[in-house]
């Protein structure tokens, strides 16, 4: 095994061993059950209730291991492999094959005969919404990749439906990244600034973002209402009154105060997703975190608590 795989090798074993403990919790006697419960606990954060309603793993499944319907009504449905190695070949053309027909039977609806009553009763929501689409989500718990015969059906579906459905494919590593990701800490609440005038919008490679400047009060509120939890993700501690800081302190406390966008680097929020209401003039971020300029958000904060804070500190964000 290579060294970038050594730590796959580790998130496996850290996978087994939790979704080891779901088993026990909830008596699964499947393997599959395992990383079921395991994917829907840990990167979903469904509840135990949840979780039971949407998986219809077992005879008359048509393949389907789980299906789910998310908050805007867009349609998931799940098939499971959890083999013990961590390099198995999964999802061989066979399973694909069993898979398709049965979304086939379920689109046209023509499973009401075949289908399980668990899977009968989740497609039934499905006829009673307008789904604003459709999602396979092909799992296994190993780093095999799909094979080409089982792409080349998977495409053709998707193609034959005019693009209507689509697949995601999400290995061990997709897993790995997600988990990571999910439990990063952060905010669980948005945040929400109001504007005096629009963000730019900036895209760099795979991500975008908006370069605004803001009234640093909203930003010493917010350091007041949530304290360190607002920068766990930032790798600098508090530096406490070194001459950076102290000179931050006094820009915008003093007569400078009006020029502090222009002598300070500013701060940066990293978040899952960012939304402006070009209508209210308000920007929301969803599970932000601040990953630089830590030490002047502490400082505003202090300012700010202080009564010194001046009003026309403005800060580049």
């Amino acid at each position: 095994m290579d060294a970038q795989s050594a730590p796959l090798k580790l998130f496996k074993e850290q996978l087994e061993n939790e979704s080891r403990k779901f088993a026990e919790h909830q008596a699964l006697t499947e393997r599959g059950h395992w990383l079921i419960w395991w994917y829907f606990s840990m990167l979903k954060r469904y509840s135990q209730e949840r979780i039971n309603e949407i998986v219809c793993d077992g005879g008359g499944d048509l393949g389907i291991d789980a299906l789910d319907i998310d908050s805007d009504d867009h349609v998931h449905f799940y098939q499971f492999k959890n083999p013990e190695a961590l390099e198995k070949s999964t999802f061989e053309s066979g399973d694909i094959d069993r898979v398709l027909a049965g979304l086939h039977a379920i689109l046209n609806r023509k499973h009401e005969t075949i289908a399980n009553p668990e899977l009968r009763g989740r497609i039934e929501e499905i006829f009673q919404i307008v789904p604003s689409g459709y999602t396979l989500h092909i799992v296994t718990s190993s780093i095999s990749s799909l094979s080409a015969e089982s792409k080349q059906k998977l495409d053709g579906f998707v193609e034959s439906l005019n693009g209507m459905p689509t697949y995601v494919f999400e290995d061990l590593r997709f897993l790995w990244d997600a988990f990571y990701t999910s439990h990063l800490p952060t905010l669980d609440e948005p945040l929400q600034f109001a504007l005096e005038n629009n963000p730019y919008p900036v895209k760099s490679s795979n991500h975008e973002s908006y370069i605004f400047h803001l009234n640093a009060t909203p930003i010493a509120e917010v350091y007041r209402k949530y304290g360190e939890r607002l920068l766990q993700q930032n790798i600098r501690v508090s530096a406490g009154d070194n001459a950076t800081n102290k000179a931050i302190e006094s820009t915008c406390t003093g007569k400078d105060s009006g020029r502090f966008f222009h002598f300070n680097n500013g701060i940066t929020f990293l978040c899952d997703s960012a939304g402006f209401d070009f209508f209210t003039k308000r920007l929301e971020l969803t599970r932000a975190q601040v990953v630089n300029g830590g030490q002047t958000v502490r400082v505003l904060a202090k300012a700010y608590v202080e009564g010194r804070l001046k009003p026309d500190t403005l800060v580049l964000v």
